[in-house]
C-alpha cells in the first residue's frame, strides 16, 4: 500500500512525500533483498526524474555497495551511475563511470558493450560531432562491377563500325546485334 502511495506522491510531483513513503515500506521487516534492492532503484529513479542528479548518484551508489547484488545488479546500478553523469553534462565522470562497467569483467555483456558505446559517443560529443556517426548503421551499397563490354550507338555513326566511343553504331539494333554475338561466342 505505501508502494502505491510512493506512486501516486510521484504522480502528483511530490517526491519528498514519495521518498518518505518509500523510506516507511524500507523500514518494514521482512522484505528480502531483491524487494529492498527494487525499491531503493525507484528512489534513486525518483531522484534522477526530479533532476536532482547528485541524490540519484548516492542512491545508486548506496546500491552499488550492497552485499551479495547480483553482478547484473550492480553493472545496472553503474549504468544508472553513469546517466546521472550524463544528465548533468558532466562528461568525465560519465566516461569514468562507464569505464568502470566496461571493465567489469563479472557484468553482463551487453552491459559492457553499452558502457563501450556510450563513452565512444561522449567522445563524439566532446569533438562536437553528433553522438552517433548516421553512416555507421547504414548499409554500403558495393561499386557495379564493371562491364565486360562497352558498345556506343551515335546517330553519326555506321552500323558497319567497330561500336567503340570513336566508331560508333548507328541504330540500336546494331548494338543489341553485336551483344547477341558476344555471348554466343562466350
Amino acid at each position: 500500500m505505501r508502494l502505491g502511495l510512493a506512486d501516486r506522491c510521484l504522480e502528483n510531483g511530490d517526491a519528498a512525500a514519495a521518498g518518505k513513503q518509500f523510506a516507511a515500506v524500507l523500514a518494514l521487516p521482512g522484505l528480502s533483498p531483491r524487494q529492498r534492492r527494487d525499491i531503493g532503484l525507484r528512489m534513486a529513479h525518483m531522484h534522477l526524474r526530479a533532476g536532482d542528479y547528485a541524490g540519484a548518484r548516492a542512491e545508486y551508489a548506496k546500491l552499488a555497495e550492497q552485499p551479495n547484488a547480483p553482478w547484473g545488479f550492480q553493472s545496472l546500478v553503474q549504468l544508472c551511475i553513469a546517466r546521472t553523469f550524463l544528465k548533468a553534462k558532466d562528461w568525465r565522470g560519465a566516461i569514468a563511470a562507464f569505464q568502470q562497467v566496461r571493465d567489469m569483467d563479472a557484468a553482463p555483456a551487453h552491459h559492457r558493450q553499452e558502457a563501450k558505446e556510450c563513452i565512444a559517443e561522449i567522445k563524439r560529443v566532446q569533438r562536437g560531432v553528433p553522438a552517433r556517426d548516421p553512416k555507421a548503421s547504414r548499409v554500403s551499397i558495393p561499386p557495379y562491377p564493371k562491364p565486360g563490354a562497352v558498345l556506343y550507338v551515335a546517330p553519326n555513326g555506321d552500323d558497319d563500325a567497330l561500336g567503340t566511343q570513336d566508331q560508333p553504331f548507328a541504330t540500336l539494333a546494331r548494338a543489341r546485334d553485336a551483344i547477341r554475338a558476344f555471348k554466343q561466342r562466350a
